[in-house]
């Protein structure tokens, strides 16, 4: 039987929540890492389905300033103001909808249409990600992406990652200047700092320019209930994201997971809106269609492609169609099979061309193309020459 718990509901008796809370008050940053590292590894795996909504509370709108076009422009540019929502405006809403999996640091995400139909589908695991685009018959094999969905729609942000794929318990480890301090309502919130570092000289460390402040709860298991990330603006630390959670699921055994979960991101422009709230982003777990701890079989991270599927390989460097249904599971069969397999270079960079190259190179063209015909034109006329010839000797046998 599952048990919604609130982010600040007090379900443990007063003297289970002391006795806890001095423990944790012995606790240094060593250890404090060990038990969310225990309460992480508890979830050994999920399905979830998710439904994340952002509010958009700051507006970007033209200006009425008259800006005349600079050398070389051929239009000028449209001066632009940002601001807040007025008291009787209605914050703009996007809806997102995501299936995520994951155990083993293996994972699939889906993007879903309103009707739940997968739009787009990704499977990985730490050494590479492939994307699949059924309506464009497109997929794409490449090493992992920094981060697969908005910024604040990943359940693994909610309680194992600091920012798309960088461990909570990893980086942290990697830094030398965490700190241990207490907050929260009642004092009951242990909170690990990571300041940002100005100037880096090591390149081991995940996002070493960024802060960060984790909030565990010893009353849920000591797991995260806010995330914040800090960016340095004229030198001075700058709350980019506060991530909170804000309702835990009792999924029995002694282990809870997060099911809803809000981040407010501020913004970083100069002018009146400089360090407001200008985005939420909202996410809640469809509890009655999601799982925790059960097993996931092995072909759900086994995406596979029909015949005729354009795929775009980083990793050899070549494009091609399938020729044949693909299972998903051996990337070199995967190629084997392929129809019009064509090599590119994925670092290269487009030339760019300008005006007079492209005007020569149509000048070019043309003239080739001139010459091309006149050699047509010639070949036939010496042809039909000679079998005029032959004509005119047979006449006289």
């Amino acid at each position: 039987m599952h048990r919604v718990v609130t982010g600040g509901a007090a379900m443990l008796t007063f003297f289970l929540i002391g006795s806890r809370l001095g423990f944790a008050a012995e606790l240094d940053a060593s250890r404090i890492l060990n038990l969310l590292e225990g309460s992480i590894q508890s979830i050994k795996s999920f399905d979830v389905r998710l439904h994340t909504t952002l509010r958009f509370f700051i507006i970007t709108e033209r200006t009425d300033v008259k800006v005349q076009p600079t050398p070389g422009q051929k239009w000028p540019t449209v001066p632009l103001r940002k601001r807040m929502l007025g008291p009787t405006e209605m914050a703009r809403t996007r809806a997102e909808h995501y299936r995520q999996c994951f155990t083993n640091a293996t994972g699939r995400t889906e993007y879903l249409d309103q009707n739940g139909q997968p739009v787009t589908q990704v499977v990985y695991d730490r050494e590479t990600e492939k994307t699949h685009k059924p309506a464009q018959a497109r997929a794409i094999i490449r090493a992992p992406v920094p981060s697969l969905v908005v910024e604040g729609g990943d359940y693994l942000e909610s309680y194992r990652n600091l920012y798309g794929r960088v461990e909570v318990i990893r980086s942290f480890r990697q830094r030398k200047n965490v700190h241990v301090s207490y907050g929260g309502p009642n004092g009951n919130m242990i909170i690990l700092a990571s300041d940002l570092d100005l100037h880096p000289t090591d390149p081991s460390i995940d996002l070493p320019t960024w802060g960060f402040q984790v909030a565990v709860d010893p009353e849920h298991n000591f797991l995260p209930v806010r995330v914040e990330r800090y960016e340095a603006i004229d030198g001075i630390p700058f709350l980019v994201r506060r991530l909170s959670v804000d309702e835990f699921l009792d999924i029995g055994g002694g282990v809870m997971v997060p099911v809803k979960f809000t981040s407010h991101f501020f913004d970083r422009s100069p002018g009146d809106t400089f360090g407001k709230r200008g985005l939420e982003v909202v996410t809640t777990v469809d509890v009655s269609r999601s799982t925790w701890n059960t097993p996931i079989p092995d072909k759900t991270f086994a995406l596979s492609l029909p015949a005729g599927t354009r795929v775009t390989d980083h990793f050899r460097n070549v494009e091609f169609i399938t020729g044949k249904p693909d299972p998903g599971t051996n990337l070199k069969e995967l190629v084997a099979n392929a129809r019009q397999s064509i090599p590119f270079t994925s670092s290269a960079s487009p030339v760019p061309v300008n005006g007079a190259l492209r005007l020569w190179l149509a000048t070019i063209t043309g003239f080739l193309l001139i010459a091309l015909l006149f050699v047509i034109f010639t070949v036939r006329r010496i042809k039909q020459r000679q079998r005029g010839r032959v004509s005119n000797e047979n006449s006289y046998l």
